[in-house]
């Protein structure tokens, strides 16, 4: 009887401690999707098999594809994770009692993960393929740098001094740059950064282009909406304002003064391109004040003009 107990024990006993095995990540796919490891149909693999495999920071649950006698070739159920091992890196694979508890858990994790990916609060786009880590990114937690630029016209133009009858058009070409990071919360962010203006316009009556330059500094904010259904693409759409140097040359007379931009309202587009770059697509309005005075008389001007802007650019 005691024999029995004994041997019932020990029984219990082995697949407690074998419930984790500890086996090696032997070749790792390019796909970052499937790995080896270095136990196959000689340890009760077979395919089709679901297992859960670990290190101190990360959980996966995978399925074997294929095995043999000592190998087995496994990949991960979520399409959207990768493999973050390296290679020949030991890991721990929840075989027996451990594994149904461990599938429950990381079931749970899953189904929450799941919910913050369809909003966007939770992305698996930034895996290091330097040191073979996969980031789960909260968006608060991460700075960006935005660079864009755009094209625009004018539809309307007020000028202090002007002619009424004098008929004029203006069209701008612009460069942005802006350092961006989330606040309040994933969906909202804050950027700052300056802007270049060149400027030309032209009087139709008198056969003249006039070119302005502008230098300002701008800030913005922007809410995103959630990410597209299978996808890291999302609408947003945000105001802005600005502050900057201007000047332009007419005949042998030179006006210097400030610009206000206040405000400017978007819409856009974000579409990733790979690991951390996104392609930014929007168009703006905008209301642009300049207050400008003549250096060689000292006459001042005020000119009113309402901007229509298409924009392109990168977010990194």
């Amino acid at each position: 009887m005691s024999k029995k107990l004994l041997g019932l024990l020990f029984f219990i006993f082995s697949q407690v401690i074998w419930a984790d095995e500890l086996v090696i990540v032997t070749t790792i796919s390019s796909s970052k999707k499937r790995f080896v490891i270095n136990q196959g149909t000689n340890s009760n693999i077979v395919p089709n098999q679901t297992r859960a495999f670990s290190t101190d920071n990360i959980s996966l649950m995978c399925y074997a594809v294929e095995t043999s006698p000592d190998h087995s070739l496994w990949q991960v159920q979520d399409q959207n994770a990768f493999i973050p091992f390296l290679k020949n890196q030991f890991v721990l694979m929840h075989t027996n009692l451990m594994d149904e508890r461990t599938q429950k858990h990381l079931y749970v994790e899953r189904e929450k993960i799941q919910k913050l990916k369809e909003t966007g609060e939770l992305l698996f786009e930034d895996f290091d393929y330097e040191t073979n880590q996969m980031g789960l990114y909260h968006l608060a937690k991460r700075p960006n740098w935005i660079l864009r630029g755009g094209l625009g016209h004018t539809f309307y133009d007020s000028l202090s001094s002007a002619d009424a009858s004098q008929q004029t058009t203006k069209s701008q070409v612009n460069l942005e740059g802006l350092y961006s990071q989330r606040v309040f919360s994933y969906r909202f962010d804050f950027g700052f950064g300056f802007r270049w203006d060149q400027e030309a316009e032209e009087v139709k009556d008198e056969d003249l282009v006039i070119p302005i330059r502008r230098f300002m500094l701008i800030s913005e904010i922007s809410y995103h909406a959630n990410k597209m259904k299978g996808t890291l693409n999302n609408f947003y759409f945000g105001a802005g304002t600005g502050i900057g140097k201007t000047s332009m040359e007419v005949d042998e007379y030179n006006f210097k003064g400030i610009s206000y931009l206040f405000p400017y309202l978007k819409i856009g587009l974000l579409s990733h391109l790979q690991k951390k770059f996104y392609l930014i697509s929007e168009i703006s309005v905008e209301n642009l004040i300049s207050n400008t005075k003549v250096v060689e008389t000292g006459e001042k001007q005020t000119s009113s003009n309402v901007n229509g802007k298409f924009s392109v650019g990168l977010r990194f």
